[in-house]
């Protein structure tokens, strides 16, 4: 039964996200033409004119970055809720119970303008490399967010914190390499 279950998991949890994400990153590649035109560009450079395979994922670096950005902009899960293991109190001053729930609302966490400049712009660069690096290593404490969460750790979350999930995680991520490289490439 329990095999059902996560076969279950599986099968909506990386078809869900991954048709969502697929429509949101069309949505921004059609707003934003130059980012189509790296995309395609990149696309061509490594695999010229043949379809993708699992194989040629690690190279399609700059599809990867395209869908970071799309899901720090569209999360496909735009909330979810935390509780404490015991009473505690939380940067020092919000009191929580073991029985309170803390909603964490992702959509405001990826548009905190302390941490990304001009949130609303669609910028896959933001993820490069360097710009990762950067962001992640210097971290402002100006917001409530900074009280309740590790900007240098979490300031873009998308992964469900259940493990349960991580198979589906990775089902889906080949999907979205895969599905994309052929939408830029059709182009």
């Amino acid at each position: 039964e329990n095999i059902r279950y996560q076969l279950v998991t599986f099968l909506i949890a990386g078809h869900e996200t991954t048709s969502g994400l697929l429509s949101f990153t069309t949505y921004e590649l059609l707003r934003n033409p130059e980012v189509l035109a790296e995309a395609r560009r990149h696309v061509d450079e490594v695999l010229g004119d043949r379809y993708p395979s699992y194989e040629d994922l690690p190279r399609l670096g700059y599809l990867d970055q395209i869908l970071r950005e799309t899901l720090r902009l569209w999360p496909t899960a735009p909330a979810f809720g935390l509780y404490p293991y015991e009473d505690t109190t939380l940067g020092g001053e919000y009191d929580l119970s073991r029985r309170d729930t803390i909603m964490v609302l992702t959509p405001s966490l990826h548009r905190d303008p302390d941490m990304w400049p001009d949130p609303e712009r669609f910028d896959p660069s933001r993820f490069g490399f360097e710009a990762a690096k950067e962001r992640f290593m210097v971290a402002k404490i100006t917001t409530v967010w900074r009280r309740l969460i590790r900007p240098t750790v979490n300031a873009w979350l998308i992964d469900n914190p259940d493990a349960n999930l991580a198979a589906a995680k990775q089902f889906a991520e080949a999907e979205l390499g895969e599905a994309i490289s052929e939408r830029v490439a059709e182009q």
